[in-house]
């Protein structure tokens, strides 16, 4: 049996296909943070009126530059 085991590939991409799983899914649980504090971190400066896209929308100052 034990010979068997070792010299047959039958089940062999399916436990490739559960490796890729596994590793993606480790990959992804180790990246989410990063990813959701660049996110959070970019919507705050967007957020801001001084400098992010609300400050686009407002027409420039009376007399400054024309």
């Amino acid at each position: 049996m034990l010979v068997r085991l070792a010299t047959e590939e039958s089940g062999q991409d399916v436990v490739e296909y559960a490796f890729l799983a596994a590793f993606f899914g480790v990959v992804g649980y180790l990246v989410l943070p990063t990813v959701v504090t660049e996110i959070g971190s970019t919507y705050t400066k967007w957020k801001d009126p001084a400098t992010g896209v609300p400050s686009l929308w407002d027409p420039p100052a009376a007399g400054a530059g024309t």
